[in-house]
Order: C-alpha cells, then structure tokens, then sequence
C-alpha cells in the first residue's frame, strides 16, 4: 500500500499540476489583458508553504516616510502600505508590519498595498505587489483579483464590462474544456494495440428488450447505428450514450454448429445480415436467486441465475449453530472448527468464489454442504439483457494518421460528455445500470489511488503513459464542466451572478450578499470535498482498487 500511496502522490501531483497551472493562466492572463490587478497566483490551497513576489508598482511618498524606511531598514521586506491622495494623486502615508486580515483588505479596498519593498527614492517607492505561492493543500489553485464583486476599485474585476469579467471568470474552465480535444488526438496518434473480434450474445435475460426484440445465443452483434462494433467497451459505450432511446443493431444470426473444433465458438455464421431496434434501459432489473419463484419481475430461479452466473446460489453465508436444523443456512460448530478453530456459536462463514478471506470457504468447498450456497445471491442485469463476449480475438497493431487520430480523439470526447451525462442522471434517478456501478465520486485521495495503481499496473511504459494522458484529459474534462455550473465559489456561480446582472438590465446584486453566497459555497465544497475524501480514505483501507 505504502508503494501504492508513493507513486499516487507523485501521479497525481504530475497530472493535477499543470491542469491547475493551465486553469488558472487562463484567469491571470484575461485579467492581465482587460487591465484587471492580479493580487495573487496561488498553487493549492493555505496555509501558505512559500511565496515570493514581483512586479514594480512606482507611487509618492514624503521624505518622512523615507527616513523610516531608511531608519527601520524595511528594503526587501514585506510591509503594509497606507495610501492616501494628494491632488488626486495616491501617496503612502504610513508603513507598518503586515496584518493577516490585510490580505482580505487588499481584494476591496484601496485604502492598503501589501507588498515587498523593492527600493526608496528621493520621493517614491518600487514596491513588488504580486504574490507567487505555493500553498499546503494540493487540490486546486486560485488567481486573487481586485475587486470581483467590487465596481467601485480601480482596477478591479468589478470595473469591468459584463463582456469582460464574462471572459475572465470563464477563461480557465473553456482552456479545460480544450485540454481534451488535444490530448485525445495525442493518445490516438501513439502506437497502440487492441484486441478486436467478433462481440458474441452469450445468453439472453428473458423478458428483456434484447429478448423481445430475437436476440438469440450465438448471434453476433456486427454494428451499432451503423457504427461497426469489434471491442466489448465500445459496444457499452454506444449502448450507455443511447439509454432510454432507440437504437439499432445489424446483427448476424448464429447457427448452432453440432461438432465444433476446439477452437470455434460453437456456432457458424452467413454473410447476411438483419437489423433489429432496442431501447436500452435506465433501471434493469436486479433480481433475487431463489429456489422456488414468486414473483417473477424480482426474482430469478437458482438454475436459470447459473446459467449467467455460475457462482449464484440462494445464500451466501452459513450461521454456527450447535445443531443443524437447516444445511441450506447453518453450519455445526464441529465442522466450522474445521475451516477456523477460534469459531464460536453464533460467528458466520462467508461464502466468496476463491474462500481466501478469513472465515470464508470457496464456492465449490460450499456446494459439498448445500447445492444451492453460491457468493453472490442476486443477479444484476444489464441495458439490454445480454451476456457478450468477444470471439475469434485478433490482436491488432494501430498506427493511425493524425486525420484519424484528431477525428477519432474528438469523437471520444463528445462520448465521455455523453456517458458522464448519462451517469449523472443515473445517479439522481437510481438507476440500476451496472456500467454505472462504482464510487459516485472520488476526490483527490481517490484520483491519488487510480493514478498509484496505473503506476504500478502490470502494463508496458506506453500503455500506462497513454492510461494516464487518458486520465488526465477526462480529469481536465471534469474540471472545466464543473466550474462553469452556477455553483457558488465556483467560475460558474460568479458567471451565474453576472448573467443575473444582465437580466436585471444592469443593476447588481449587493456585493456583500454576493460574497456571503460565494463564502457560504465555498465552506459546502470545501465540506463535499472532506466527505468524498472520507469515502477514499475507506475504500483504500477496506483494501478495495479500481482494477
């Protein structure tokens, strides 16, 4: 775990990095070109690990003020500049030692510069203004502008136009949402190897929309709306981007073959081809094993649920009893003894495929004291009701052109929109759809996680560096949806305020109703982060992975 947790960070830092660094150019840089001060570029978030500063804002000051710096010797520190106007010009009255509420001062009022003093001339001082920092959370960044809900600044964001602090407010998320059209396109022009084939219907659930419509064992699904299907993945991925709708499938039927070699599938097949339409489901059915059916929309026979799952059974556990009154659920303490001698009255035996758990025996070692124990006690059906392989694999060596790769790159993208789409609504309906299974979120412990074991995979240099280009984009993907949703402290929540501004024909939301709302989210994300955090922490420790 400790190796895991190594090469985690050290990933995860590479990747978050240069997104955050590319996110929040893209505030510095609008900022910079519509005259917006930048107060601070911060990499993660306080407490503060080291910073420094630049720039070289000139402004007046008396000759007692240069006697106290002269005096206190203050060159190269950092300090607290009072300004005041004289003839409408700004002068530093007084310098004192930095506050740390200066630095929320310095965001709405003029009144202060926070600096590093760079040099004192007869009558003025070079002061460096803009902070660098690296902070101690590594979960994001930030541009501290002037003014964002202040008008009345010079040189504030609030100054602005609506089209500019528009421009501004959603330049980091749009170069996120750009990240992606590059890097696919990247990945695809990397040599790479697939394994493609024919994709086989293995068995068919009854009554399912695969059912209905005659889709059969041993019938080949050749094409998906007319996109040709040879990989496993990119069958569920058409299928996942189309729930709830039409689609249609060129399928090629099997014909059972009576004497197949060992290396056939069993069936044989004609060039000809019949096209059959499926609406894929939101919520497939997940039904029970049981011996004996009831109701036939929950449950499923323990013999027809072997049929697609051969480790299914009624139960999956058996309780010590001193007396067994029923083989199907208890167990003798004589004969638990026999699995694990610490074993009391009243302790469980878990029944798992391989037994290798404590307190556990194998699926097989099981149905020596009952036929119908199995692992798993219910049977999840998918989108359409199938069971798919893939037959006759090939492995195939790709080298496309960068035509191919951008076209296919951009392709890849919309589908990621569409499935992420898909599995958002799932997540708010309950949908049942297996492909949808999994953590509804991970924070960035559990990217942490993903990014180690990519690391550490078994696979060659290229595959992991094409896995973790691929991880990147769709982290870049994520970050730019997601700060452009009206979500208070987010690019989208003071975009939100912005549109609402126009709406209302101009007239503002009260800066400091606007803060509160913004302080209010930021404080609910910052809590939302912790609890997925949470869940990271306890996957991790229940030994759980993502492969």
């Amino acid at each position: 775990m400790s190796e895991t947790l190594l090469y985690g960070v050290l990933t995860f830092l590479l990747i978050l990095m240069p997104l955050v660094l590319i996110h929040e150019a893209g505030h510095f840089f609008t900022a910079k070109l519509f005259k917006v001060k930048v107060l601070e570029f911060g990499f993660g978030f306080p407490p503060k690990i080291i910073g420094f500063w630049t720039g070289r804002t000139e402004i007046k000051t008396s000759s007692k003020i240069i006697q106290e710096i002269e005096v206190g010797k203050l060159l190269g520190k950092v300090l607290t500049f009072e300004i005041g106007f004289f003839d409408e010009r700004k002068l530093v009255e007084s310098v004192r030692e930095v506050r740390t509420s200066d630095f929320n001062t310095i965001t709405k009022d003029d009144s202060i510069i926070v600096g590093k003093l760079r040099s004192a001339g007869p009558d003025n001082l070079i002061i460096a203004d803009m902070l660098w920092s690296i902070n101690s959370l590594p979960i994001g960044g930030f541009v501290k502008l002037v003014g964002e809900e202040s008008p009345g600044l010079e040189s504030s964001l609030g100054s602005k136009t609506k089209l500019q602090r528009l421009i501004v407010m959603s330049s980091g998320a749009l170069i996120n949402l750009v990240i992606p059209f590059i890097l696919f396109p990247i990945i695809f022009m990397l040599p790479n190897e697939t394994i493609e084939g024919k994709v086989m219907v293995r068995n068919v659930f009854p009554d399912s929309p695969a059912h209905r419509a005659g889709l059969r064992t041993g019938d080949v699904i050749a094409a998906i709306n007319d996109k040709e299907v040879m990989q496993l993945q990119h069958l569920q991925m058409l299928v996942n981007a189309k729930l709830g709708q039409s689609i249609k499938l060129q399928v090629q039927e099997g014909i059972p073959n009576p004497f197949p070699r060992p290396d056939q599938s069993g069936f044989d097949y004609i060039n000809t081809f019949k096209e059959v339409t499926i609406v894929p489901r939101w919520k497939p059915p997940r039904k029970l094993v049981v011996s004996d059916v009831e109701k036939k929309q929950t449950e499923i026979d323990v013999k027809q649920a072997r049929i697609f799952d051969p480790l299914a059974g009624v139960n999956d556990g058996l309780q010590v009893v001193p007396t067994i009154t029923n083989r199907l659920f208890e167990i003798s303490l004589k004969e638990a003894r026999l699995i694990d001698p610490s074993i009391e009255i009243g302790d469980k035996i878990s029944i798992t495929p391989t037994g290798g758990e404590d307190r556990s025996i194998s699926v097989i070692e099981s149905r020596l004291h009952h036929p119908l124990l199995g692992s798993n006690t219910y049977i999840q059906e998918g989108a359409m009701g199938v069971h798919i392989s893939l037959i006759n694999p090939q492995y195939k060596k790709n080298t496309p052109n960068f035509f191919d790769a951008a076209t296919s790159g951009w392709r890849q993208v919309l589908e990621i929109l569409v499935t992420t789409k898909n599995a958002i609504k799932s997540a708010i309906i309950g949908s049942t759809n297996p492909q949808f299974e999994g953590p509804a979120a991970v924070g960035p412990i559990g990217i942490g996680q993903l990014t180690g074991e990519v690391a550490l995979s078994d696979a060659n240099t290229l595959g992991k560096i094409t896995t973790l280009l691929s991880i990147t984009a769709t982290i870049s993907l994520s970050l730019g949806i997601i700060n452009l949703l009206p979500i208070p402290a987010l690019d989208g929540g003071r975009i939100f305020f912005v549109l609402i501004e126009i709406i209302r024909g101009g007239r503002r939301i009260s800066p400091n109703k606007e803060g509160l709302i913004h302080l209010i989210g930021f404080g609910i994300l910052i809590g939302l982060v912790a609890l997925v955090s949470i869940q990271d922490v306890v996957r991790i420790w229940n030994g759980e992975s993502f492969f």
